[in-house]
């Protein structure tokens, strides 16, 4: 590569930085030069015919500002000419203006519950993978099952299109390595593609979804069924931006690709040692317990909401219901509050239809066996009452209602600061079942034990 255009690539990066924001982005010629080591005559020179070859904008002024054309005309939605009165503060305007929309610098991180709580490292590590020069790093998602790994990627992608570091029309491919973790040949013929002939069945030339998603991310689910030798052939595109297709011989292909992968597993001996070192930087995203109970209830009202927008259909839940989700513990974390909820809400649904009803009415009446006894099963051993309450703030409200339309402050919980008080009468809704020094004793506990069937407590809510 020439030294012009190793400063246009520099350049490049540099004006992706100083779209998304970043006020130190290296765009002038004298930072230029001692970034890249070459003369600040040199680099003045090759910046003015850039700029003579229309590559480059140039912003006259002490000092002189040089950002790349193309980048900020598709940034700010237009062409500029030469004849128009553009200074650097109106790009700046114009990027913030049209990046932001209204909406927060962070966004769309700021839609993930956590933001500013639970997730705020992981943010902050996301935010720097996307945008670290010049095609940022490649990011390695940890965490238990449901714990958000896939839609997290899928932010990180929005966010980086908006900062700039991908085009707009750049692509996401999701790939999820489980599908085809018994056939590994088929899996690498599915991300490398192959040639014709290349084996048997093989009469045309397949491309890969390592090619699908050049010059975007691809993102790799349960990365860690990957077999040895595909994590091998990913070396040459983290290296060096090559790849081959099976069966291909001659020049490798050329690919830019950001590479997001994700895995429930311990990194260690289920990834091989020289794949992880070049997967510069992992980010762990934690289980619903980690999150505390402000995140939880969110999540919980964030579940019910999207109900109500599926089935169109206003929904009002008692505090019972809430009260139990805020108690159990879901071993698939989101993913399992999220399929409880619909299970929950399908079964109500069927009620209110029976009843010739438009609002549905939640009840723990509703809810399933599977979950009744796992509530049951964790709570029937000794344990101190106090500690329970200590769980749960108290919720001043009789029942919640969601409705499929977008409210301003439609946040029902009015929660008491967790670290402030503890509720005075949390487990209201079980308060019947507690007997004894912190015993809880379900009603129809006694009858399990000795052999008979039992009424359900919820058979007449």
């Amino acid at each position: 590569m020439g030294r012009k255009e190793l400063i246009f690539e520099f350049l490049q990066d540099q004006t992706k930085l100083f779209i998304a924001g970043d006020t130190f982005a290296k765009i002038e010629s004298t930072a230029i030069a001692a970034e890249l080591n070459i003369a600040r005559y040199n680099v003045s020179r090759d910046l003015n015919r850039l700029s003579e070859e229309g590559r480059v904008l140039k912003f006259s002024g002490r000092p002189v500002y040089f950002l790349t054309r193309e980048l900020i005309e598709a940034k700010v939605g237009k062409k500029i000419s030469d004849e128009d009165e553009v200074t650097l503060e109106k790009i700046q305007e114009a990027c913030t203006a049209e990046a932001s929309g209204g909406l927060p610098e962070d966004y769309p991180f700021t839609e993930l519950i956590g933001y500013d709580g639970s997730l705020e490292n992981a943010v902050r590590q996301a935010k720097a993978a996307l945008l670290y020069p010049p095609n940022g790093l490649h990011t390695l998602l940890t965490g238990p099952s449901g714990s958000g790994k896939t839609t997290f990627a899928r932010f990180m992608y929005q966010y980086a299109k908006r900062a700039g570091t991908l085009a707009e029309d750049a692509p996401y491919v999701v790939f999820n390595c489980a599908d085809y973790s018994n056939n590994p040949h088929l899996l690498l013929d599915h991300l490398f593609g192959h040639v014709k002939h290349a084996f048997t069945g093989a009469e045309t030339d397949k491309v890969g979804l390592i090619e699908s998603a050049n010059r975007g991310i691809l993102f790799l689910d349960e990365i860690h069924r990957l077999p040895p030798e595909g994590q091998e052939m990913l070396f040459s595109i983290m290296d060096r931006g090559e790849y081959y297709r099976l069966g291909e011989t001659g020049a490798p292909h050329k690919v830019q690709v950001l590479i997001i992968g994700a895995t429930t597993e311990e990194i260690q001996g289920t990834i091989l040692a020289t794949f992880l070192r070049r997967i510069p930087l992992t980010i762990t995203m934690p289980s619903v317990k980690e999150r505390g109970l402000a995140e939880k209830i969110k999540l919980i009202y964030f579940c019910f909401k999207q109900e109500s927008k599926k089935i169109n259909r206003k929904l009002q839940v008692n505090e019972d219901v809430i009260r139990f989700f805020l108690q159990y513990d879901p071993v698939g974390n989101i993913g399992q509050i999220k399929n409880d909820v619909q299970l929950l809400c399908a079964n109500a649904l069927v009620d209110s239809i029976s009843n010739q009803q438009d609002t549905v009415q939640v009840k723990l009446s509703h809810l399933s066996t599977y979950l009744i006894d796992q509530f049951y099963y964790a709570h029937s051993n000794e344990r101190d009452d106090q500690q329970m309450r200590e769980k749960l703030k108290l919720l001043q409200i009789d029942e919640f209602v969601f409705t499929p339309q977008e409210e301003k402050n439609a946040d029902p919980f009015l929660l008491v600061d967790e670290e402030e008080s503890v509720s005075r009468d949390v487990l209201a809704t079980y308060q019947r079942y507690l007997e004894g020094k912190g015993k809880i004793n379900h009603p129809w506990q006694d009858a399990r034990a000795g052999g008979k069937t039992a009424k359900s407590p919820t058979a007449d809510l």
